[in-house]
């Protein structure tokens, strides 16, 4: 999954899709120790970017829907967060960000 970060929260595009995937929850899911219908143990990744520099700002987001998503039967989420991109060209002379994907993959790789 990837987003921008839009007013502290998930891009609406992305918001709607994972809003759409409720009707995946077994009905009892609060209570359910398997409370999805679809198969578990899938790796997601979270690729987040934001226009401020400061990570402290919406550092949220990713711990709020890596938990939806545990629902889901993802096993914990991987996060590539890119912070204080405003422009397109932004990403290119970010070497940490690219490092951090590049580590991502590793780990998706080598089993989680």
């Amino acid at each position: 999954m990837d987003t921008p970060t839009y007013y502290g929260n998930v891009s609406s595009q992305l918001k709607a899709f994972i809003d759409r995937t409720y009707s995946r929850l077994k009905s009892e899911y609060l209570s359910n120790l398997a409370p999805s219908r679809l198969a578990s143990n899938k790796q997601l990744v979270f690729i987040i970017t934001q226009g401020h520099p400061d990570e402290s700002y919406f550092a949220v987001v990713f711990p709020t829907y890596n938990n939806f998503f545990r629902w889901y039967g993802f096993q914990d989420g991987l996060l590539i967060r890119a912070c204080g991109l405003s422009k397109p060209d932004d990403i290119s002379g970010r070497r940490d960000v690219l490092e951090m994907a590049e580590e991502t993959a590793r780990k998706i790789m080598a089993g989680g």
